[in-house]
C-alpha cells in the first residue's frame, strides 16, 4: 500500500467511526435537544475526514476542490443549522422565543 491509500482508509476509519457514535448516542437519547448534541460533531467531525479522503482519491484536481469546497460549507454552516434547529425546538416547547431583556439593577451609590 501507498502512504497515500495508508492516509485514505485512515481518514475513513475515524469518519465511519466519529458517525457510528454519533448515531449510537441519537439513538440513546430520548429529547430532541440532547439528539441535537450527537448530530452536531457528526456533521463536522464524521463529514471532514469522509471528505478529505474523498479529495485525496480524486482522481481530478477539480473534484478535489469541489469535495473541499463542501467541507468548507459544512464547517461553517453546521453550527448555524444546529441553533435554527435548537430554536425552533424550543419556539415548538414555549410558544415563542423571547430573550429576557431586563436592565441590571442599579447598584446603591450611598
Amino acid at each position: 500500500m501507498t502512504p497515500g491509500e495508508v492516509l485514505v482508509v485512515v481518514l475513513l476509519t475515524i469518519g465511519v467511526s466519529v458517525e457510528l457514535i454519533c448515531s449510537i448516542g441519537t439513538l440513546a437519547m430520548r429529547d430532541a435537544l440532547d439528539r441535537l448534541h450527537f448530530v452536531s460533531p457528526a456533521g463536522i467531525l464524521g463529514a471532514v475526514p469522509l471528505l478529505a479522503a474523498a479529495a485525496i482519491q480524486a482522481s481530478f484536481p477539480s473534484h478535489a476542490t469541489r469535495t473541499a469546497f463542501v467541507g468548507a460549507l459544512l464547517v461553517v454552516g453546521s453550527p448555524f443549522v444546529n441553533r435554527a434547529i435548537a430554536r425552533g425546538l424550543h419556539i415548538r416547547a414555549a410558544g415563542r422565543f423571547e430573550v429576557d431583556a431586563r436592565p441590571a439593577p442599579e447598584a446603591d451609590e450611598s
